[in-house]
């Protein structure tokens, strides 16, 4: 399948919505709720036993999501990305390939100088990496928003015998108390309903700089992929947990480069985010111009990374 990096597509925060009121109708009464009750809504655990968010998931439909633990975990993303007005991202894949790797040299040469050119901090001898500053992580705090890859370039592996599951992105979700929390989207098709939900172990702000270097995978190197046609496109296999947590980290490190449309509300003031949208509502833009029957567009503003 080719790599496609033209426009930026549908997200799993549209996908998730029913409608286009959904989250008018369930989100302020989630945050209403939660200021009666003094519960910390960055705190997955507590989030899921506000009574509102019960009513939020009634609406969503069984076969949206692969897996009904996931759906709890996705509406959590959503309401800080409502509520926070989060920005969607989409990277190319220079961007994901120069971050995760640098750019590519001659045989021999090192790669730590290009690499610090773009921003991405490189181990030294003992392994320990330089920057990015505290303040990288730190503007993240109270934030939300979700980072697109370039469409069929990283590629989720399981085990043996199971098929591989093209990975559309990851949601991100910064807490006051400076904890990351990550859950990457795969399997995003036009030819069936629903996607796959990973979550990641979250991560404190404190750690991850150390996830951009060092080894990620045991059993060889880190994003390898035996699919077909693998290296002549260049595509990027996803296997652990620490290969998700690096692509991420190296992402994010870079955010502050996106170039596009502004956030709709910069100073995140609580009051409603990106239009809802919901799934149907958002088909009805259809592929993008002059792309045929390519993947639907979102209908979110959106980066450039």
């Amino acid at each position: 399948m080719a790599i496609h990096e033209a426009y930026a597509r549908i997200t799993p925060y549209e996908l998730l919505q029913p409608d286009d009121t959904w989250a008018e109708r369930h989100f302020p009464g989630v945050g209403d709720e939660a200021r009666q009750r003094g519960t910390d809504l960055w705190n997955p655990a507590a989030f899921a036993l506000v009574g509102a968010v019960a009513g939020a998931l009634s609406e969503i439909r069984p076969d949206d999501v692969e897996g009904g633990h996931d759906h709890g975990l996705l509406v959590y993303f959503a309401y800080h990305i409502w509520s926070t007005s989060g920005d969607l991202v989409l990277t190319t894949a220079e961007t994901v390939r120069q971050a995760i790797r640098g750019p590519s040299v001659p045989a021999g040469e090192s790669t730590a100088e290009p690499l610090q050119a773009h921003g991405v901090p490189t181990p030294d001898a003992d392994g320990a990496t330089g920057a990015p500053q505290p303040e990288t992580w730190s503007v993240l705090s109270g934030r939300a928003g979700y980072v697109q890859l370039p469409q069929h370039l990283v590629w989720l592996e399981g085990e043996e015998g199971e098929a591989p599951e093209s990975v559309d992105g990851f949601l991100w979700a910064g807490t006051p108390r400076e904890v990351l929390h990550l859950a990457f989207a795969a399997g995003i098709r036009g030819d069936r309903p629903g996607f796959l939900v990973v979550p990641v172990p979250p991560q404190p702000f404190s750690e991850m700089s150390a996830w951009l270097g060092g080894p990620a995978r045991q059993d060889g190197e880190a994003f390898a992929t035996g699919l077909p046609g693998a290296e002549l496109d260049g595509l990027l296999g996803l296997r652990t947990p620490a290969e998700a947590l690096r692509l991420a980290a190296s992402l994010l490190a870079l955010r502050d480069r996106a170039t596009g449309v502004p956030p709709l509300r910069p100073e995140g003031d609580g009051t409603p985010g990106p239009a809802s949208g919901g799934a149907d509502a958002a088909g009805e833009g259809g592929p993008g111009p002059d792309h045929g029957s390519g993947p639907r567009r979102t209908r979110l503003p959106h980066h450039i990374l």
